[in-house]
């Protein structure tokens, strides 16, 4: 799992992704508003978005956790309740 964490004090204007999503290597996570400068915090590197700490308004600090990325291809997903058994009783 990799921590994306905000590089300086700030407030987030902008969070680019939802926990869930697939995000790419620099890929926009989240944009910090310092001292009227927008910075863009970036993925370090491909994964799912497993954990999103902050949201629009929050204030952070240096080193603050924003988000949390597990690497590689995500697993995939379950299929809904009842969705299999439905479809294999209408084929009988």
């Amino acid at each position: 799992m990799a921590e994306v964490r905000s590089p300086l004090q700030g407030v987030v204007v902008r969070v680019a992704a939802a926990e869930g999503d697939e995000v790419a290597a620099g890929a926009t996570v989240v944009v910090v508003e310092s001292m009227k400068m927008e910075h863009v915090v970036e993925a370090g590197g491909a994964g799912t978005l497993r954990r999103l700490a902050v949201r629009a308004g929050d204030q952070v600090k240096a080193g603050d956790l924003l988000a949390v990325i597990a690497e590689g291809i995500a697993p995939a997903p379950e299929p809904a309740a009842g969705a299999g058994a439905a479809g294999a009783s209408g084929n009988g």
